[in-house]
């Protein structure tokens, strides 16, 4: 309590240290220019000694337990640019004068709150940051009224950052009645979910008592009836986790009648289970935002209609079960996301599905059966998974339209499809074997069928006449489904519109199949193993990977200089599917 009166002292910085007792009446120093003893425990009044210090610039009181009312001297500092007072038991009014000091040097009155609300909140109202901004003036308390001379002890002090004992702004009640309202909830959001960084457009989300209707906000909309929240659209805005990495806030459990969430585009990183609380959700869009988890809360809304997680971080991660229980979806998108395992069997319980859309994933095994009764389903995009088995289970859905299932490990033959829909298929990179099936120059609407880089050996001559112009080809030029044998091409088909041909292979290098992408030097097993494959193993009963003189196998001739001229399969004991060759089971 002893401080040196010496002329030297011009800064004093003891804030955030827990110091207590009362404001010593010797550190006011006549040359003191910077005084900052702010978050400490202090009490008592602000002593009229302040007077002596008449050089002070910056003067920080704030959140103590300050009494008494704000003395006279203190409008006398006239050098006083900064004034932090607010968050103490400081009572009675400030008083116009302090509109004469430079700490609102740049007030300009009439766009901003009253000068005074500056510096402190009066007596009754309150804001997060004890003061108004350029932005938000205080708020006033609800159960304070001035008329009844504020008795309340709630309402008795200035600069007061809550209202309710115990009820706090931070966790987003700013009026301080008890009850988070829709409007409080979005101005929270803005304030802990990276603000800094949205669209100025969306700086009203904060200014509540500005624009206390949250259906006057930018991308909200509300029911006419009730005025609640029922659609939040906020792709790409800026939004993210926030300071603590919180991520998506739990308060959002509180828009109780929100119908279309879109969060695209924003790095938000976590979704609570509060969201589970948004029973009446119909949309949820979250690509592209940094998660790492798919919450099972997600599970549980099951008034969804359109599902988006896509392009995300799900690695290691399964499609559970539970997706059955979203029986109303429409859209289901999670592509490009690190998903593993298989398709859940549940899938076919989302009977009302139409876009399906998980390419880019690591999925493995079989499709389930039950993908077959999605009987509305319309767009199926599984491209560059890794699964397998056949696509049988899209071969009867009557409203199918889009296939696009390049890119996997799928395998058999190719399936009469059903659908008179059709205009997109997309089977190349695969292991699909034998005939193309005549079928497809069936569908009226089939413009783009890629079928290139499989074991496939034969084109119907009715799908290369039609007149649909598939792949954008000629009326009876086959190479526009699949090059021939000896050819090449990018896709393994020719395209006009592209100026792309199918060009010869090199010397010394060849194809096997139709709609090759490349080739190579093929040897004898090249041509046996695949012809094998057809009729289940059955033609020759040994190992072609010990065969050291192609020329000695049965059937195999060559010429003088050892090389193979013809090759002749023993047709005895062989078994193999009719509809590898004719390409259709019928």
């Amino acid at each position: 309590k002893d401080w040196p009166n010496s002329a030297n002292l011009i800064e004093i910085d003891f804030h955030d240290n827990q110091l207590t007792g009362t404001l010593p009446t010797e550190i006011f120093q006549p040359f003191l220019a910077h005084l900052d003893l702010s978050d400490n425990k202090l009490k008592g009044s602000i002593p009229k000694e302040i007077k002596t210090s008449q050089y002070l610039r910056y003067l920080g009181f704030a959140h103590n337990s300050i009494t008494g009312t704000v003395p006279l001297e203190l409008y006398k500092l006239f050098l006083l640019k900064t004034l932090h007072i607010y968050g103490n038991k400081l009572q009675g009014h400030m008083m116009d004068a302090i509109c004469e000091l430079d700490v609102i040097s740049d007030y300009v009155r009439d766009e901003m709150p009253p000068c005074k609300n500056m510096v402190t909140c009066p007596r009754g109202y309150f804001h997060p940051l004890g003061h108004a901004t350029e932005e938000e003036d205080c708020a006033v308390c609800p159960h304070c009224h001035p008329e009844d001379d504020l008795k309340d002890r709630n309402c008795l002090f200035l600069g007061q950052t809550k209202c309710i004992d115990g009820t706090l702004v931070t966790n987003g009640d700013f009026n301080g009645d008890g009850v988070l309202s829709d409007r409080e909830v979005l101005r929270l959001m803005y304030l802990k979910m990276n603000n800094e960084e949205w669209d100025k457009k969306y700086d009203s989300w904060a200014n509540i008592n500005g624009y206390p209707d949250a259906c006057s906000l930018p991308g909200i909309r509300c029911y006419h009836s009730n005025l609640r929240v029922s659609e939040i659209r906020l792709e790409s805005v800026g939004l993210g986790a926030g300071t603590m990495g919180v991520g998506l806030l739990p308060q959002i459990g509180h828009l109780n009648h929100l119908q279309v969430l879109d969060l695209s585009k924003n790095n938000i990183m976590h979704i609570p289970s509060e969201i589970r609380n948004l029973t009446m959700l119909q949309h949820l869009f979250c690509s592209k935002c940094g998660l790492h988890t798919i919450h099972p809360a997600i599970w549980t809304l099951t008034n969804l209609e359109g599902l988006d997680l896509s392009m995300n971080q799900f690695s290691n991660q399964d499609i559970p079960p539970d997706i059955g229980r979203l029986t109303k979806l429409k859209e289901l998108k999670i592509y490009r996301s690190g998903l593993v395992s298989s398709i859940p069997n549940e899938m076919g319980f989302l009977t009302d599905l139409n876009n399906l859309d998980l390419y880019g994933n690591q999925l493995t095994g079989e499709l389930p059966d039950s993908l077959g009764s999605i009987a509305n389903l319309s767009r199926v995009d599984i491209y560059s998974n890794n699964l397998h088995g056949s696509v049988d289970a899209f071969a009867k859905l009557q409203h199918l339209e889009i296939l696009h299932a390049n890119s996997n490990l799928f395998s058999g033959t190719i399936p009469t499809f059903h659908s008179q829909k059709l205009a997109w298929i997309d089977l190349g990179e695969n292991s699909f074997v034998g005939a193309v099936p005549a079928s497809l120059g069936q569908l009226p609407k089939l413009v783009d069928l890629h079928l290139g880089n499989n074991n496939l050996f034969e084109i119907p001559d009715s799908l290369c006449n039609t007149n649909l112009g598939i792949n954008h080809g000629t009326k009876g030029n086959c190479d526009h489904i699949l090059c021939p044998i000896g050819t090449f091409a990018f896709g393994g088909f020719a395209n006009e519109i592209k100026n792309r041909s199918c060009e010869p292979c090199p010397e010394g290098k060849s194809t096997i199949f139709l709609g090759s992408v490349e080739c190579s030097v093929q040897a004898v097993v090249d041509y046996i193993e695949p012809f094998l494959s057809l009729v289940n193993d059955r033609a020759w009963d040994f190992d072609l990977l010990e065969v050291d003189d192609e020329c000695q196998l049965e059937g195999v001739e060559c010429d003088d200089e050892y090389r193979v001229r013809s090759i002749e399969f023993p047709l005895a004991n062989l078994e193999f599917d009719e509809k590898v060759f004719t390409g259709d089971s019928s």
